[in-house]
């Protein structure tokens, strides 16, 4: 079940670097986000979930996730990712 939710995070991608999001929703084993990169299924992150845009991102705890899916937002030059987070090793 999904939790609607207001906080920011933080997404680090090798691809993108770090980028600060708004969350759409979270669970137990996930995180809705709207992201102005279109991050490819099955790709590893790094996320830091709530984070305030103002912080600094060095203080931060990541946690891994993998796209599990992604769709572009119409008219806003956005994408909605979904993320799973993943076990850690």
């Amino acid at each position: 079940m999904r939790a609607k939710i207001n906080y920011f995070a933080c997404i680090r991608s090798e691809a993108f670097g770090d980028e600060i999001v708004p969350c759409v929703d979270m669970s137990r084993g996930g995180l809705g986000f709207r992201s102005k990169f279109a991050h490819l299924i099955a790709t590893e992150l790094r996320v830091a979930v709530p984070i305030s845009p103002e912080a600094p991102v060095a203080n931060a705890l990541f946690v891994s996730a993998r796209v599990v899916n992604i769709a572009e937002i119409p008219g806003l030059e956005r994408y909605r990712c979904g993320v799973a987070f993943l076990p850690r090793s």
